[in-house]
């Protein structure tokens, strides 16, 4: 507690003393509750469960927006219930934004912490945080990247930091984390090598009541065996598009992507897929690529300026290079929602929501078909913005 109050101390203190023309400087922030049932159906095991989930919501944050002529930034924090307490603590405090961006004329450069390029919001569904992004949608499980990004009208090119920790070829955990300032990340079972930063594309178009978007993004590391030291290049890659369509009280939100090692890219597909990484395949001694694509809807009513109805559909297909029987895997996944936003004033809002994540099945090479476990979920999410 003592902490929490120094740091706001400081913080008040920076505002009340730094001088009016250093920046224009304008508040904000969210409070929201997560209020669900959860019942999860594991075919072939005695572990179907229903549980109730009433916290804090994840992306409750405070920010800060600041201005000064061609300067602008943001720094946002985020609060976390902590798993054991299912209270937030100073402690439980993340850094959701934090850059700085410079426009000098002909573009802008933005330096820091933010949203990849290769991210499409077609889904509303508040319960996962991140609407269907990974159930179909385009974007990444960690969501904000430190990067280096220039923008040019609607293009956008980003060189960001690149995600290691996913797709570990020769052990049998997944042990690798961030790449650390050397470049590599040791195990016993070896090393990670990066030698270039991720970058990714995208150019973005605004009519008169639509909105389209593609992108584009490509990583590649190398896993060396301890062993040995012999390399083996992990390349992944993601090229999506997006559209966004206006009709009046209804709307219409739809993205696909197609992409290749999706967990070792770190897109959101990871989060449901049972397989969506490189594996080794040693008879043939090289790497085997998943590949596969994903795709969302989402429909609209706006019924009155107090209720918004939504709906949506996702689904995930991947399959792995021909290898043995352990390497060569189908995955596919499907999942759907429906929600009634209620606003009960500027900024308040309760939104109840239904929805089922079905991980549906994978099967390899060998014939081996597996029934994955089915996810339902009702309950409501509630919001107040405040600035």
């Amino acid at each position: 507690m003592k902490k929490f109050i120094v740091l706001f101390a400081v913080l008040a203190m920076v505002f009340a003393f730094a001088p009016s023309a250093m920046a224009d400087v304008s508040l904000y922030g969210s409070a929201r509750m997560m209020t669900y049932s959860h019942k999860v159906d594991n075919p072939g095991t005695s572990f179907d469960t229903t549980t109730t989930q009433f916290q804090l919501g994840t992306l409750t944050r405070f920010g800060a927006k600041f201005t000064s002529g061609d300067i602008s930034g943001v720094w946002e924090m985020d609060a976390r219930a902590n798993s054991t307490t299912n209270v937030s603590h100073l402690g439980d405090l993340r850094i959701r934004h934090a850059f700085g961006e410079w426009n000098f004329g002909s573009g802008k450069l933005l330096v820091g912490k933010t949203w990849p390029l290769c991210n499409f919001f077609v889904s509303h569904l508040n319960q996962t945080g991140a609407g269907m992004m990974f159930d179909g949608g385009m974007g990444a499980v960690y969501a904000r990247f430190a990067q280096i990004r220039l923008t040019f009208g609607n293009f956008k090119v980003a060189f960001l930091a690149p995600y290691t920790g996913s797709g570990n070829l020769f052990a049998s955990s997944d042990t690798y984390a961030y790449a650390s300032a050397t470049g590599e990340s040791h195990t016993a079972a070896g090393r990670r090598d990066v030698t270039f930063p991720k970058i990714e594309l995208r150019y973005d178009l605004k009519l008169d009541s639509m909105k389209f978007a593609i992108a584009g993004g490509y990583q590649t590391f190398e896993d060396v065996v301890a062993t040995s030291d012999k390399g083996y290049d992990v390349d992944s890659y993601t090229v999506g598009a997006a559209g966004w369509f206006d009709f009046g009280p209804a709307y219409l939100n739809l993205g696909v992507h197609y992409a290749q090692n999706p967990g070792n890219y770190d897109l959101g597909d990871r989060y449901r897929m049972t397989y969506s990484v490189a594996a080794y395949d040693a008879t043939q001694d090289t790497v085997l690529d998943m590949t596969g694509w994903g795709g969302v809807l989402a429909l609209g009513y706006k019924v009155s300026d107090m209720i918004t109805l939504e709906g949506g559909y996702g689904m995930l297909d991947y399959s792995g290079d021909k290898g043995s029987a352990t390497h060569e895997k189908e995955d596919t996944n499907k999942s759907y929602y429906l929600q009634c936003k209620i606003t009960l004033a500027p900024g308040v809002y309760v939104v109840p929501e239904f929805m089922v994540f079905d991980k549906d099945e994978y099967k390899t090479n060998a014939g081996v078909t597996t029934e994955e476990a089915k996810e339902t979920i009702f309950g409501v999410w509630w919001c107040i913005n405040f600035k």
